[in-house]
């Protein structure tokens, strides 16, 4: 499978393959949790991260819509 992480929850994205396999413009979110990245758009290895404990009330609340977004469109299958 192809898997991605946020905030702790890990999702398969295989279905969305296209957007997260080597190359494609989400690539960097596969196999970690990323969570920092979805919210500051910072795609260095740095910024790919789960470390979100100095972000905004509203960068959180950002992180909790696209945590909605893949528990509508991707199966959940861990922690």
């Amino acid at each position: 499978g192809l898997y991605l992480a946020l905030l702790g929850r890990v999702y398969d994205v295989s279905s969305g393959r296209r957007h997260y396999e080597p190359g494609a413009h989400y690539s960097g979110f596969a196999g970690r949790d990323a969570s920092r990245a979805f919210v500051t758009g910072d795609y260095s290895e740095a910024g790919l991260v789960d470390d979100i404990a100095d972000l905004s009330f509203s960068e959180v609340l950002t992180l909790q819509n696209w945590l909605s977004f893949y528990e509508k469109n991707y199966r959940f299958v861990g922690r």
